[in-house]
């Protein structure tokens, strides 16, 4: 027996209607559930509480903008440049180029963004 996968990562907010409008362009599905917000795609879950809300349980120390995550884009990297020239051209402050990275499967390609609660967002591709 062993831990093999995490299922889900619970972020707060305090602007939740920024934060869904960030994840929907991100291609999050949202789905509301009583509380807090159930944001998917692919194999990816974000359970997106408002800070303050009593949603339990919880960490105790709940604070929006301290969480730093990677998602794996299901694409090659001319894919991922295109990805980080739409969400520039968005009005997203972007990184200016994608930058090597050491990830769980090996090296990959990678850019930065913040979403509206200043969590650092990291896009790769392990592709060619």
């Amino acid at each position: 027996m062993r831990i093999s996968k995490i299922d889900h990562v619970v972020m707060t907010t305090d602007v939740v209607d920024e934060c869904l409008k960030f994840y929907r362009m991100l291609g999050f599905s949202i789905r509301d559930a009583q509380g807090r917000y159930e944001l998917t795609a692919g194999d990816v879950r974000i359970n997106l509480y408002r800070r303050g809300d009593g949603v339990y349980p919880h960490a105790d120390n709940m604070q929006p903008g301290s969480t730093d995550l990677c998602f794996e884009l299901d694409g090659n990297i001319d894919d991922l440049r295109m990805l980080r020239d739409y969400f520039e051209k968005q009005g997203l402050d972007v990184s200016d180029s994608l930058v090597p990275r050491n990830g769980l499967r090996g090296a990959m390609q990678s850019f930065y963004l913040r979403d509206p609660d200043g969590n650092s967002i990291e896009i790769s591709s392990y592709g060619r």
